[in-house]
């Protein structure tokens, strides 16, 4: 009785096939309702990210049995682990688990859930909100479809093919700047006979972490983000302890563009030096990246997480807010507190680790008054002394130290030179050079050693010898840590450095002068460096970071080889 229901307002909606186009708003309407009646399904739904000529394709198998599912996800191709693999949702209660390993469950609650909830297994939860804008007929792989089609801000479109016959979602595209996400209804069997027993929670003693999502704590920083769109610029000045003492990033915003500048802290005898610049336009969709070092601007395409954020119809203030405030509006807020912070009162909210189950949450405190983040945390992964197998936790603490709104900034601060250069890889491609055995690169070798800094014996050295190497150090530098672990123990590579002077400048300690004083001369600000020097001094090369052993093996030999006999 209900499919001849459905059938005969599709006729009232669509009436006798024909050119008469139905009109979006009721098609759409038509469409909802068809899906929330659904009382179950099997899916096999397969998503396509494409952006800047590269793809992601996943593929999706959906039971469905009103008000449960049970998702199941691949990559068609593995490079990398997905993040949530397996997921079973009781979309009633607003619970969802998902593996995070071997039986190692994570149970969250009070998850948002919008009907249908149909769309929502299918991967469609956000067409819940959909604005249609028009609809018209397309014949694809020689069958016709209503395109349903609607806008996203800023400058993307959503269209969805429906098949006039069944009303039945067959594909799904978003398009926003570079970024297409793409849905395929590859089987879709309504009124599939589905087993209870997909849908089984895991047991208790599997659950390794449950979370309780805030509803209040998520209003808060939708909020939070509303006020930071309503003033028309801002500055933020913030620090944050490091090993070495602290950094700061000053932060100028002024739409369309936002500036991140991080800097070392003013001191009473000097001023705040610039280390790095990053300036995003976000009506363009570019980013450029100043290298002081060197005196250079470059630029690429905005990352894949700002366009989706453009797909969730939250530009810009979405990814200002997020690059801002480490990820705010990003991470479900587990749970929102009371706190008072220099004497006013603010709201306390962790957020949900997504990138790792054992992960501390970042924590973002939040002026009541003034819904300001007056401060945060940012969890890091490091390693355990020189331990380089050991791994642990830990949490800094960064303090918004100034704040300004609406407040006239200079023009040349969102100013680059004309003709700037698209971004340079940071690592030579490894397929360039012939392969080198693996027994070459494998941490076999005594390990190499580094004459410690001195001004006499650099001078000396650069005298009697065409290179001379300088390594820039530290002990609380984790790629230097795996630089020395790992290369200045390839046989390649001590091959190729054995016979060259070499000097290690220790900057572990901030007040050890001399190897302050080489740095600033060189201008090494980057950790590790390696810096290839001539008679008199004079640069011949020099590597910044530290991408792997083969691709260090092959900058040093594109060095030396440059190096006249």
């Amino acid at each position: 009785m209900r499919a001849f229901l459905l059938a005969a307002a599709a006729i009232l909606l669509l009436g006798i096939p024909g050119p008469a186009q139905p009109d979006p708003h009721a098609l759409f309407a038509q469409l909802r309702a068809l899906y929330q009646e659904i009382p179950a399904f099997y899916a096999e739904v397969q998503e396509a990210w494409a952006v800047q000529g590269h793809a992601i394709v996943i593929t999706y198998r959906v039971w469905y049995r009103a008000p449960l599912a049970r998702i199941e996800r691949e990559l068609l191709e593995e490079f990398e682990p997905l993040m949530i693999p397996l997921e079973v949702w009781d979309y009633e209660k607003r619970v969802r688990w998902y593996a995070a390993g071997p039986g190692r469950w994570v149970q969250e609650e009070l998850l948002e859930a919008r009907e249908p909830w149909s769309w929502a297994a299918l991967g469609l939860a956000f067409l819940a909100g959909l604005q249609p804008e028009s609809v018209e007929e397309e014949v694809r792989e020689g069958k016709p479809f209503w395109a349903l089609r609607a806008s996203l801000p800023p400058k993307g479109e959503l269209t969805l093919w429906i098949d006039p016959e069944t009303l039945y979602i067959w594909a799904v595209r978003h398009q926003v700047g570079p970024l297409r996400q793409e849905y395929t209804l590859v089987k879709f069997l309504p009124q599939a006979e589905v087993a209870e027993a997909l849908f089984q929670p895991p047991k208790p003693e599997e659950i390794a972490r449950i979370f309780k999502l805030s509803l209040e704590g998520m209003a808060l920083v939708e909020r939070v983000v509303k006020r930071y769109g309503e003033v028309k610029s801002f500055f933020v000045r913030k620090q944050e302890k490091v090993a070495m003492g602290s950094l700061e990033e000053w932060i100028y915003w002024q739409p369309p563009y936002l500036r991140v500048e991080l800097r070392t802290p003013p001191s009473p005898w000097f001023g705040s030096e610039l280390l790095l610049a990053e300036l995003f336009d976000l009506r363009e969709g570019v980013a450029y990246t100043y290298d002081p070092e060197e005196d250079r601007w470059e630029k690429e395409e905005i990352p894949v997480e700002v366009g989706l954020q453009w797909l969730k119809g939250e530009w810009p203030m979405a990814f200002v807010c997020a690059r801002a405030f480490e990820g705010l509006n990003l991470s479900p807020i587990v749970e929102i507190a009371v706190e008072t912070l220099g004497g006013r009162p603010g709201g306390r909210g962790p957020g949900r680790p997504f990138e790792a189950l054992e992960a501390p949450p970042a924590q973002w405190w939040i002026d009541q008054e003034t819904l300001l983040v007056v401060q945060y945390t940012r969890p890091m992964l490091v390693p355990e002394g020189r331990d380089l197998q050991k791994w642990e936790w830990r949490v800094t603490t960064v303090r918004v130290l100034e704040y300004q709104e609406n407040v006239e900034l200079d023009p040349e601060l969102f100013a680059v030179p004309k003709d700037v250069p698209a971004r340079r890889p940071l690592a030579l491609p490894l397929e360039e050079g012939p392969e080198l055995p693996k027994e070459k690169l494998a941490p076999t070798a005594p390990p190499l050693t580094w004459e410690p800094f001195s001004p006499g014996k650099l001078e000396e050295a650069l005298r009697t010898s065409p290179v001379v190497v300088l390594y820039f150090g530290a002990d609380w530098c984790t790629p230097c840590l795996a630089m020395e672990e790992e290369a200045f123990r390839a046989p390649a590579i001590v091959e190729l450095l054995a016979p060259l002077p070499r000097f290690k400048v220790d900057l572990s300690d901030p007040r050890d002068t001399p190897s302050q004083r080489i740095a600033d001369l060189y201008k090494a600000k980057a950790l590790p460096t390696l810096l290839f020097l001539g008679p008199g001094g004079k640069e011949l090369g020099r590597i910044r970071g530290y991408g792997g052993v083969t691709v260090l093996y092959r900058e040093i030999q594109r060095i030396l080889e440059g190096v006249s006999p």
